[in-house]
């Protein structure tokens, strides 16, 4: 993935994960996946919360940059629909974290469309061959003022 999260990041999408009492195996492997560039005490952190049960409200998005903020949220986004059903919990956990990254409904949904439509693309559902990469370009085309400006 071209943006680097936190490990905090995770944990919150992994409390996400959560959010209706059940971590399936395909919301772990898309966020191990996600997570494979964090260094190992990071990943092991993120690895806990997936053992875990862990609550999105301890969440706090630190010193994030607004498009971090933006794709952690895509990433939730499209988190939810792994397992072809999105929950009333894992909706209102998703409300929580866009509140919780401290984005504007716009960009909310602007970021959850775009992650829709990587979801529907041919591989989208299938975690092992998510490209976090398109999704970021998806984004990026939802919400293009808020892209980080190549040096």
């Amino acid at each position: 993935m071209a943006t680097k999260l936190s490990a905090d990041a995770f944990v919150a999408l992994a409390a996400l994960a959560w959010a209706d009492g059940d971590l399936r195996a395909s919301e772990r492997e898309g966020l191990l996946k996600a997570a494979s560039g964090l260094e190992e005490v990071e990943l092991a952190r993120v690895k806990a919360s997936l053992e875990t049960k862990t609550d999105l409200r301890a969440f706090a998005p630190g010193d994030m940059s607004e498009w971090q903020r933006v794709v952690t949220y895509a990433i939730g986004c499209w988190l939810v629909r792994l397992d072809g059903i999105v929950s009333i919990e894992e909706h209102e956990a998703l409300k929580l974290l866009g509140k919780a990254l401290d984005l504007a409904a716009p960009v909310c949904e602007r970021a959850g469309i775009a992650a829709l439509e990587l979801h529907v693309m041919p591989d989208g559902v299938r975690p092992g061959r998510f490209d976090f990469d398109k999704l970021e370009e998806l984004v990026g085309g939802r919400l293009p003022s808020l892209m980080p400006k190549a040096e």
